[in-house]
């Protein structure tokens, strides 16, 4: 068993270093002129643009926030006090226009309800009331809803803002001449938006 968990030790200087080599030689190789990653305001994109920064340096590296309707002010503030802290320039786009073009925020009407504490509540009223506070019962409803009910038209509602988001990096990425770095977590589904030719991921 020891032998097994020495193998599992990771350095972080050697990661960090394996990392800024393969982001370096990746925007060689696509002969782009730097980078942008897209910022939400949480820890996986913040990983992931420091080591950006850190391997092109910060003017190469262009970061990109795109709020809506939905998004908490805080992630925005956490977007820019990272900017702020890398030297990088903070691009923020709202997306919002575009959701309620393509009919996105009428997946759940909850629209029309006045303030974010009350849609909150609403929700949580809805998972207490309908799923008996069972987290298991939740996430099976999540991962595997009935066609058309509202678990489905959430997941729908919920992934269409990550895919309009890859959508705008990745226009945003070809207008400058930019490859897109971003995060892969593993649990989230949009980041398979990555994988392309024209990107590199971050295995966080």
């Amino acid at each position: 068993m020891d032998h097994i968990l020495q193998g599992l030790e990771l350095s972080q200087s050697v990661a960090c270093d394996e990392i800024d080599e393969s982001i370096r030689t990746t925007m060689e190789n696509l002969h782009r002129d730097g980078a942008v990653v897209s910022v939400s305001g949480g820890l996986d994109s913040a990983v992931a643009a420091t080591l950006a920064v850190r391997s092109l340096g910060t003017e190469k590296v262009h970061l990109l926030n795109m709020p809506e309707r939905d998004s908490k002010p805080i992630h925005k503030e956490h977007a820019r006090r990272l900017a702020n802290h890398l030297g990088s320039p903070l691009i923020i786009r709202s997306i919002t226009s575009n959701l309620r073009a393509s009919g996105s925020y009428r997946l759940l009407p909850i629209g029309f309800i006045p303030t974010r504490w009350i849609r909150t509540k609403l929700v949580s009223f809805g998972k207490s009331r309908y799923l008996g506070g069972s987290e298991d019962r939740l996430l099976a409803n999540r991962l595997q809803p009935e066609p058309n009910c509202w678990f489905a038209r959430g997941n729908a509602y919920a992934i269409a803002k990550h895919r309009m988001r890859m959508v705008m990096v990745y226009e945003y990425a070809e207008i400058h001449n930019l490859m897109v770095v971003g995060a892969q977590t593993g649990q989230n589904g949009s980041r398979e938006h990555f994988q392309n030719g024209a990107s590199i991921t971050v295995q966080i």
